[in-house]
């Protein structure tokens, strides 16, 4: 697990903090935890999972490759043509 070295504040209703409250206590967590927990869960998997999507679809692709000097060259000389 990281390092927990950043810290923010949220503010909940009076209801959503006693429910979160009891949750936490019935799983044997706290409520930070609770919360990163649904953080990583919803929003930061979905962003790992996008990525990972995007970088299988590349591969699929097939596009051609060449020896690194002779890609590189080809970038460069594209982006001078650009210009």
């Amino acid at each position: 697990m990281a390092t927990l070295t950043k810290k923010t504040q949220i503010l909940f209703s009076e209801e959503q903090l006693e429910l979160l409250k009891k949750i936490a206590e019935e799983k044997g967590t706290s409520m930070g935890a609770l919360i990163r927990e649904a953080v990583e869960k919803v929003y930061l998997k979905e962003i790992k999972y996008q990525r990972l999507e995007i970088a299988k679809r590349l591969i699929n692709m097939q596009l051609p490759v060449d020896e690194w000097e002779k890609m590189e060259k080809e970038i460069t000389d594209g982006a001078r043509e650009e210009r």
